[in-house]
């Protein structure tokens, strides 16, 4: 599939993106001190390739194309995945939602292909959140999702 072609300027791809798994080894960060970081974000979108190549053997799964954490490709539909590391799935939503629709905006797609938006938390959706999740989609006509993914702690 080639979803870079496109003929309109807010069309123009930004970044190509890689279909390898991101670095998820901690990280020692100077400030005052030496700071140990832990990846949280890489370890997330690790997980969720895993996750999408096998659920999709046959779809192009690619991270960081045009800065979308996870992209995949199907036939017949773009999945755009945004992670947030945070604890609180509300949280969650409220900072993928922007970005998930200025993707979809941007992304090239030639072929009118549906596009699916995915927010990707770490805790799953209370009532309340599903509740907001449902409304927007019915009355924004957006095709919007959460998808949970959790990290094993040592």
């Amino acid at each position: 599939y080639n979803i870079a072609e496109a003929s309109e300027p807010h069309n123009r791809i930004g970044r190509s993106g890689s279909n390898l798994p991101p670095n998820i080894a901690d990280a020692l960060r100077r400030a005052v001190d030496a700071v140990k970081v832990s990846p949280e974000h890489a370890k997330m979108q690790a997980r969720l390739m895993r996750e999408l190549v096998a659920e999709n053997p046959d779809a192009l799964v690619v991270r960081e194309r045009n800065y979308i954490d996870v992209l995949v490709e199907t036939p017949d539909s773009l999945h755009l995945y945004e992670i947030k590391s945070d604890l609180s799935p509300s949280t969650v939503l409220r900072l993928a939602i922007g970005q998930l629709l200025e993707y979809a905006f941007r992304l090239p797609n030639p072929h009118g292909k549906r596009v699916v938006l995915v927010a990707v938390g770490r805790a799953a959706l209370s009532a309340q959140d599903h509740a907001f999740l449902d409304h927007l989609n019915r009355r924004h006509l957006v095709s919007l999702e959460y998808r949970v993914v959790t990290l094993q702690h040592h």
